[in-house]
Order: structure tokens, then C-alpha cells, then sequence
């Protein structure tokens, strides 16, 4: 599930829409990661917006933030023109990437990894030192979702296209949980087919942008397209 990471990032540096405001970049030596928070300004519609990610190069690292600010961006509009429209008590999956497809399939996999997080039997089965994987069919293709359970009880959960792809989400996962602790989330909506939305942007988009969810029957954004 990788990213043209160079090639990615010089079409955000020319793209007329978005500006970067901020990039700082550390590495995590305990880790071998690195980690980038990026600010960039949305030029159409002056929004500002932040993103962080790790990655096992630099290049991997920065381009991540950069597609979490991306995706942001683009749910805070859908928030903005249409705030009933996201069920609080479902989950959702919102993925990016060049081509429709692949963006379809990450917002997919982001659904089913966080359905699966809110799984009594999934959690359950978890191990100290063990990877726990599945594989899930899209109408975009196959993902693979990975669990691992670290020795303070965090739990990091990824996904890929492959097992090793989903392996390393994971434990960019834990180190992310480890440094900054979330509250866990559940959901009470009970198991629904999840719909398709394209968030990409009509003018200057940077990637495509799908988002995947259970949303509020009669609520329509003013902006996407159902698939």
C-alpha cells in the first residue's frame, strides 16, 4: 500500500491548492522510525490543517502526514457542509491514494480495522508477541488487517495490501499509541453494509479520497459522489 512517496510529494509542492505552512521531522531511534507533522493550508477554501504519521524512511514519514492533512481537510468539509451526515456510533474508513481504486480500497480496510478493534471476540484473541491478521474482500480487492498486543495492553492495529504491509502499520501503530494515548472508541450500531462516498476534490484535487461508512439515512453532503 505504499506511496510514490518523491514523486507524491513534488505534486504537492506544485499543486496550486494547498500550501505547506509547517514540516518538522524527527527520528525515533528506539523505534527505527521516523515521524512528520505537516501544516497545510487549503488555498480554495483558506482551512488550515494538521497531519502526523511515522514511516520507516523519512520520505514515507512525510508523505503520510501530508495524506493525513489531506484527508482531514476534505472530512472537515463534509463535517462542515453537512454535520448529521457521520453516524457518532459507526464507524467509518477513509482512504487516499492516486488511483481511485486504491483509494477505495484503503478506506475499506481503515473500516474493517476499526469494526474490528470494537469486536469483543476479535480483541480476545489477542497475544503478547503474537501478530493476529485477516483477510477481508472489498469491491476494491483484498486487504489484510493486523492486531498486535503490546506488554502495557496498548493495542496497534493496521492494515495493508499484503501481511507485511499490515505488520508494519501495526507497530507504527503501538509507537503512535505509546507516545500519544488515545481514548479507545466503541460503536453501537451493530454490523451494517457500509456505503462509498468520493471525497476528491472537483478542482486541483492532490489524490483521490474515498470515504466508507454507515451514514445517516435523508443526510446529504453538498459535496461527493455516492459509488
Amino acid at each position: 500500500m505504499r506511496f510514490r512517496a518523491h514523486r507524491d510529494w513534488q505534486t504537492l509542492l506544485r499543486s496550486p491548492r494547498f500550501n505547506i505552512l509547517k514540516l518538522s521531522e524527527t527520528r525515533l531511534p528506539t523505534a527505527s522510525l521516523f515521524r512528520s507533522w505537516i501544516r497545510i493550508r487549503d488555498n480554495h477554501s483558506g482551512a488550515e490543517i494538521g497531519g502526523m504519521a511515522e514511516g520507516f524512511s523519512l520520505d514515507m514519514s512525510r508523505i503520510r502526514a501530508a495524506a493525513e492533512a489531506y484527508e482531514r481537510l476534505l472530512l472537515d468539509d463534509l463535517r462542515r457542509s453537512c454535520p448529521a451526515f457521520l453516524r457518532g456510533d459507526a464507524p467509518y474508513g477513509i482512504g487516499v491514494a492516486n488511483h481511485l481504486q486504491d483509494a477505495t480500497r484503503r478506506a475499506y480496510a481503515e473500516f474493517w480495522e476499526r469494526s474490528l478493534l470494537d469486536d469483543p471476540a476479535w480483541v480476545s484473541k489477542l497475544s503478547l508477541g503474537k501478530a493476529s491478521t485477516v483477510k477481508r474482500n472489498t469491491p476494491a480487492g483484498d486487504v489484510v488487517i493486523c492486531s498486535l498486543l503490546h506488554t502495557t495492553g496498548l493495542i496497534g492495529s493496521g492494515y495493508g495490501f499484503t501481511e507485511d504491509e499490515a505488520l508494519d502499520s501495526a507497530r507504527r501503530s503501538i509507537q503512535r499509541n505509546l507516545d500519544f494515548p488515545q481514548e479507545k472508541r466503541t460503536f453501537n450500531c451493530g454490523f451494517q453494509d457500509p456505503k462509498e462516498l468520493v471525497l476528491t476534490p472537483q478542482e486541483d484535487p492532490w489524490l483521490e479520497c474515498v470515504l466508507v461508512g454507515v451514514f445517516n439515512p435523508g443526510e446529504l453532503p453538498k459535496f461527493g459522489r455516492f459509488r
